[in-house]
C-alpha cells in the first residue's frame, strides 16, 4: 500500500477534531462491492480543512501493535515529502514509542570519517549488525535536528568519536527499498583526532580504520564507493592529501 493513491472519506467528527487543534483527522478507505466490500481506517495529515473526500498518497503504515489488526494507513498530499519524525509529531506519537511506522520516505545522515597520523591517511568503516555490510556511520534524523546535528550525534553514538565536520562537503545517496519506500542518506566529511573507538553494542558489529584505496574492496554497493571517491576528491582539492602525500617536513641538518 505504500505509495498508493487512495481516496479517503472523512469520518464523523473529523471537522471538530481539526477545529480543536488536531493536526490530523480520521477517515476510511472503501473498496470492492458486495461480499468483497471492505473498509480500512486511515488518518490524513497536513491539511488545515477537512474535505468530505480527499485523494492523496499513502505515506506510512502505522502498526499500533494490536494482534490481527491491519496497520492504519497514513495519507497526505501527493506533492509533499514527509519523514518519520514529522509524521510522528503530526500524529501525536512520542518519538521513542513502541508504535511502528513504516514510511514511504526515509532519511538518514552520517559521515565519512578520516584520520591523518604520521603522514598516513585512513578512513573509518563500520559493519552494522542488521545489514551486515561495511559502510559509514549513519542513522535516522530525529525531530528538530539539522542534517549535520544528526550526523554528529550518530557518529558519537555508534563509534564514540567526537568529530569535526568539514565545511563544504555534502554527498547524497538515494535508493529504493524492498517495500517500495525510498531512502535518502546524506553524508558529510569529518575529521577525527583519535582512532580510539567505543562501539554501540546493539547496532555495530565491527569497525576498523583502513587506508585509501584499500577500503574500496570492503564495499558491497557502488554508492559507497562513489561517496568515498567524492570525499577523497574534496580532500585533494583542499590540500589535505597533498600534505599527507608530502609527509612531515624534514628539518635541515646543520653542517
Amino acid at each position: 500500500m505504500l505509495g498508493n493513491i487512495v481516496e479517503v472519506i472523512a469520518a464523523r467528527g473529523a471537522e471538530a477534531s481539526v477545529r480543536s487543534g488536531s493536526s490530523f483527522y480520521r477517515g476510511h478507505i472503501f473498496s470492492g462491492t458486495g461480499e468483497r466490500f471492505s473498509r480500512r481506517e486511515a488518518y490524513v495529515i497536513g491539511l488545515t480543512r477537512v474535505p468530505m473526500r480527499f485523494t492523496g498518497r499513502v505515506i506510512a503504515l502505522w502498526d499500533k501493535g494490536a494482534a490481527g489488526d491491519k496497520p492504519v494507513l497514513v495519507v497526505a498530499c501527493r506533492n509533499r515529502t514527509y519523514y518519520e519524525p514529522e509524521i510522528r509529531r503530526l500524529l501525536g506519537l512520542p518519538q521513542k514509542s513502541e508504535d511502528v511506522l513504516r514510511c514511504l520516505n526515509e532519511k538518514s545522515c552520517g559521515a565519512v570519517i578520516y584520520r591523518c597520523e604520521g603522514g598516513k591517511l585512513s578512513f573509518l568503516i563500520v559493519k552494522n549488525k542488521k545489514g551486515r555490510n561495511w559502510g559509514f556511520p549513519k542513522g535516522h534524523v530525529e525531530l528538530g535536528e539539522t542534517e549535520i546535528e544528526t550526523a554528529v550525534r550518530e557518529v558519537k553514538e555508534e563509534t564514540g568519536l567526537n568529530v569535526t565536520i568539514c565545511p563544504g562537503f555534502r554527498s547524497v545517496s538515494q535508493y529504493a527499498l524492498w517495500n517500495h519506500a525510498t531512502k535518502q542518506v546524506v553524508f558529510f566529511l569529518a575529521e577525527s583526532k583519535t582512532t580510539d573507538l567505543v562501539l554501540q553494542e546493539e547496532e555495530i558489529e565491527r569497525a576498523k580504520w583502513v587506508p585509501y584505496p584499500a577500503m574500496m574492496s570492503f564495499f558491497r554497493f557502488e554508492n559507497d564507493r562513489r561517496i568515498l571517491h567524492s570525499a577523497v576528491a574534496w580532500l585533494r582539492k583542499n590540500g589535505v592529501l597533498r600534505m599527507v602525500e608530502k609527509g612531515p617536513e624534514k628539518k635541515s641538518e646543520k653542517i
